[in-house]
């Protein structure tokens, strides 16, 4: 599958999250940004911590 157009990484991430905050979705075990677009990847990045951070809270 390859992802381009509306359909980016940061739409994955995003929805992730929002799995992992209202849903109590288990986050994947590892979560790696590959980006060649520097604004992008910092974006998907913070999201990712996000993620962590929600995750954490909740134990």
């Amino acid at each position: 599958m390859s992802l381009g157009g509306d359909d980016t990484g940061y739409v994955v991430i995003a929805w992730l999250e929002e799995r992992v905050a209202l849903e109590r979705f288990p986050r994947p075990a590892a979560l790696h940004v590959h980006a060649a677009n520097p604004v992008g990847r910092a974006r998907m990045q913070q999201t990712i911590d996000s993620i962590r951070r929600l995750e954490a809270r909740r134990g």
